[in-house]
């Protein structure tokens, strides 16, 4: 069960058992429950709260942490104990104990006391269990195959197979630990006797490896045996060894990122019974063998020879290390955790079969392949069809090499870049294929070499994606929302793979652009409290010598429109300081602030210096709008934007001068802004005002008269538009937020449910199960991109009503502020925060409007109840005082607990 999703059993469980306080549910270590193998010095320790009674606070608490569970069951911390702290907070509580030991577990739990003094005692006990801690405490060395790169471009495409090494032991005593601890670049798969281990795929995760190298800790206590054993490290190229193709014809990636051959360095850790340590450690004493896959990569697939025996005649070779510094990953790894049911095969051609998963996706296809020994069957991957039946799958070439647009990739490289698979059989009537370092975005499968039709049920899709936990769920009366929201999910999903991709096939790049316009969105969907810190470490691996962020991070050389050095576009950087301010709102993560703030101040320094008369003008814009790009507005709102965050960011860490320093610069940003783009009274923006001129100032706050410029973007949705959104990444996120800010939730209905060009219907009513990259659909974009899945975010925040309050800390203030529209009836959604499960429910019917909202304990929330100022408006039974009502809304402050409105409302009834 999903950790977060914990607190809400718990929750329903408790409600059963009248007169109960309040309880902790989940205790949780760097926002993870039980983490194996951490180096995080100073962890920081959270729990979540849960209570059958309204109003309920943690007055104070008391830890206790200790190096045993028995020293932890008769009460005593002999590492930390806290005493009782009077303090309600329950998030990031950091310990002052002495200094953590390596390979150590830690034991801890908590009492908590309510706003009355009362407690139920303790909770139950969780752990977390560090890792190295320090590079001194690995042993032995890095090792590979000894084999040199290629000397020509040309050379890196011909067959390389991928190095498996062994290492044989023999184990004598009695085992009471066994760890692995292990970094294989570009990916590992480790297997103990023949076996597996653990179930992550892809891994490590992708970064620069020259500042920042990942590694994983697997419990193989039980995988162990009394006598011999075998471990073997089969090793792919990932990211570590990829291909010199030349992207769009002229980017070649080993040009920008930390390169070199697989190689691996692994401490398998065995604590006998007798208290004995012995570490079998990758040196020259491993044996290597050239495996059955005879080529991988992450864009042109694999190429596997199931015939291929493994011969380990050949010793291992000591290499030189990575560069970058060894941490204990903390973020989930990649696995498998959707397995799809082939829809359909069909035979457009002799001898062609066209396997249809029915579904979008990122992963492997899997199949039971029946052939002769040496035959060989060739899968090439596509996201939708040519009218003939066939496989198209330029929507997912690499680098947009294609031999019809004449770009080429360089020596050796295909003349189209397309996604594919071969395998060539061994033919004992024991033959299955599936990817190992590899992974394609696809629904369609096409398959030749086979003697004849395969079978459906020899046939599956494997959904790939890291693994976060799903925190939030929406549903309404409207089956085409709830569609398109099932849409954006299944987009999310194949995004991400360590690092939030553009799309899972083409280029599967982490574009800052694509982050800035979803994370929101991300967030209220799936428990990003671990991924995003990753995502700032890798921008500020990519920092560059100027101060400027680059326009992905890992950097792979893409810079367009930036301020030179590498750098990207302004609104590509923005997606540094965005997320720090949002990790800070959504998990209370104030440490990534302190951090990154020296970087954050560096990058805004370097666009101060490139302004010119006060504001900067150049840029790439809102890209994929449908309307004209004016990049000097859009431009110039980014840089406001960025020094209204850095002043944000500098109030929140509490550097008072700093913070009125760049407010100060904010400011005059703003004046300048409005004295070039302002044109007069009017209450428009540019000269060739659109959606995204319009909205740009609205959701940054720069604009003026904001009540006349909000109308002028009403007139330009209802009239220039007729009802359509013409806008781009950025503009869709922003204009769905500001309609929502301005309580026309009408406008954004009206928007989402629109079936003709452009659109979300549109491009669902036309096929696509996953967010098309253009609202144009074409076979030249990516037909699984997640830029525009800032529809989600209006889902939960416009329909739901569920958002956190301004000056929130993770989300320990909400607002609930929803208004129906519509022929909606019903809307349902809940997110399970750091703090505990909030969740908003309403349905109107015959003119009355119920609307159910939950808060966890320890939260505060103001609810904004629609309704017009002579309706009765009843809460929990008690009738509200016409006092509060405000603009449409009666606006209420709550506690926590479980409430319950009804609204018999005119305007409601009219509306039916």
């Amino acid at each position: 069960m999903r950790k977060y999703l914990y607190f809400i059993l718990a929750m329903g469980l408790r409600l059963v058992v009248a007169g109960q306080d309040l309880a902790v549910d989940g205790l949780f270590c760097e926002y993870r429950a039980n983490p194996l193998g951490m180096d995080e010095m100073h962890p920081r320790l959270s729990w979540s709260l849960s209570s059958p009674k309204p109003d309920q606070y943690q007055s104070a608490y008391r830890v206790l942490i200790a190096t045993s569970t028995e020293s932890l069951a008769r009460g005593k911390g002999d590492w930390w104990d806290s005493g009782k702290v009077t303090d309600s907070e329950n998030i990031n509580i950091v310990p002052v104990g002495s200094p953590l030991e390596p390979f150590t577990r830690y034991y801890w739990k908590v009492m908590v006391w309510d706003q009355h003094g009362r407690t139920k005692g303790w909770s139950q006990a969780g752990w977390f269990e560090t890792g190295m801690l320090v590079a001194a405490n690995w042993k032995g060395k890095w090792i590979g195959d000894g084999k040199p790169a290629p000397a020509k471009d040309e050379d890196f495409y011909k067959d390389d197979p991928a190095p498996v090494f062994r290492r044989e032991f023999v184990v004598s005593k009695k085992i009471r630990s066994a760890r692995l601890y292990i970094c294989g670049l570009g990916y590992n798969e480790p297997s103990m006797n023949g076996e597996k281990v653990g179930n992550a795929v892809l891994d490590p995760a992708w970064t620069d490896y020259r500042h920042t190298v990942f590694y994983s800790v697997y419990d193989l206590g039980k995988m162990l045996h009394t006598g011999s054993n075998t471990l073997d490290v089969l090793l792919g190229n990932g990211w570590y060894n990829p291909l010199p193709l030349r992207f769009w014809g002229r980017i070649n990636f080993r040009e920008a990122l930390s390169i070199g051959r697989p190689k691996v360095l692994a401490n398998l850790r065995i604590v006998y019974m007798d208290g004995s340590v012995e570490t079998v450690a990758t040196d020259e004493s491993w044996r290597v063998a050239e495996s059955g896959i005879l080529r991988n990569n992450v864009f042109l697939g694999e190429r596997i020879d199931a015939r291929v025996k493994l011969d380990f005649s050949k010793a291992a070779v000591a290499v030189d290390a990575p560069g970058g510094r060894l941490v204990a990953a903390m973020m989930p790894p990649i696995r498998s955790k959707r397995k799809f049911d082939v829809l359909a095969v069909t035979e457009p051609g002799p001898g062609v079969y066209v396997v249809d998963i029915g579904q979008n996706f990122a992963g492997w296809i899997g199949m039971k392949v029946r052939g002769r020994a040496g035959q060989e069957v060739h899968f090439r991957y596509g996201e939708i069809l040519q009218p003939n039946g066939h496989v198209n799958g330029l929507t997912t070439v690499a680098g947009q090499i294609k031999e019809q647009w004449h770009v080429n990739g360089g020596p050796g490289a295909p003349p189209t870049a397309y996604q594919e698979d071969s395998y060539i059989c061994r033919g004992d009537g024991q033959d299955v294929f599936q990817p190992h370092f590899t992974f394609h975005g696809f629904r369609y499968v096409e398959i030749t070499g086979l003697d004849g039709r395969p079978a459906r049920d020899d046939l599956w899709g494997v959904g790939l994606n890291t693994d976060v936990d799903a925190v939030g769920t929406f549903t309404c009366s409207d089956t085409l929302l709830n569609g398109i929201q099932e849409m954006v999910r299944n987009t999310f999903l194949s995004n991400l793979f360590s690092v939030q991709s553009d799309c899972p096939g083409r280029e599967k790049q982490g574009y800052g652009g694509d982050i800035v316009a979803t994370a929101d969105a991300f967030m209220y969907n799936y428990d990003m409290s671990c991924f995003y810190p990753k995502t700032l470490g890798d921008f500020a691996d990519a920092v560059r010598p100027n101060g400027g962020m680059t326009e992905c991070a890992p950097y792979n050389g893409i810079a367009d429109e930036g301020f030179g050095g590498g750098t990207g576009p302004i609104g590509w950087q923005l997606a540094f300081p965005f997320l720090q301010r949002e990790l800070y709102t959504f998990y209370g993560n104030k440490r990534v602030l302190e951090e990154q703030y020296q970087r954050t101040v560096g990058l805004v320094e370097l666009l101060r210096g490139k302004a010119k008369e006060g504001l900067i003008d150049w840029g790439i814009g809102d890209h994929e709008a449908v309307n004209p790009k004016h990049v000097p507005v859009t431009s110039g709102a980014f840089y406001y934007g960025h020094v209204k965050l850095l002043a944000e960011l500098a109030g929140l860490l509490g550097r008072v001068d700093d913070e009125r320093r760049w407010s100060g610069l904010a400011d005059s940003i703003g004046v300048v802004f409005n004295m070039r783009y302002r044109q007069g009274d009017s209450g428009l923006y540019d000269t060739a005002a659109n959606q995204t001129t319009q909205v740009f100032p609205l959701w940054w706050g720069l604009a003026k008269d904001p009540s006349r410029s909000f109308a002028e973007l009403e007139r330009l949705i209802d009239v220039d538009a007729h009802g359509h959104l013409s806008t781009g990444i950025f503009g869709t996120k922003m204009l769905f937020d500001v309609l929502r800010r301005w309580d026309r939730n009408d406008l954004a209905y009206r928007i989402v449910s629109q079936r003709e060009f452009p659109g979300y219907a549109y491009m669902r009513d036309h096929g696509a199960t996953t967010l098309i990259e253009s609202w144009a659909l074409t076979d030249q974009n990516s037909w699984n991109h997640p830029m525009f899945g800032s529809v989600s975010e209006w889902f939960y925040r416009g329909l739901a009503g569920i958002n956190p309050a301004e000056d929130a800390y993770g989300m320990n203030k909400l607002l609930l502020r929803m208004r129906p529209v519509g022929g909606l009836t019903h809307v349902g959604a809940t997110l399970s925060t750091v703090r505990g499960a909030v969740s908003s429910e309403w349905e109107r019917q015959a003119g009355v409007l119920r609307w159910t909202v939950v808060i966890p304990p320890n939260v505060r929330a103001e609810v904004d109840v629609p309704a017009g100022v002579n309706d009765a408006v009843v809460l929990d039974g008690r009738v509200l005082d016409k006092g509060s009502w405000k603009e449409g809304f009666f606006r209420v402050a709550v506690v926590s607990g479980r409430h319950r409105f009804v609204v018999t409302s005119r305007i409601a009834a009219a509306a039916e």
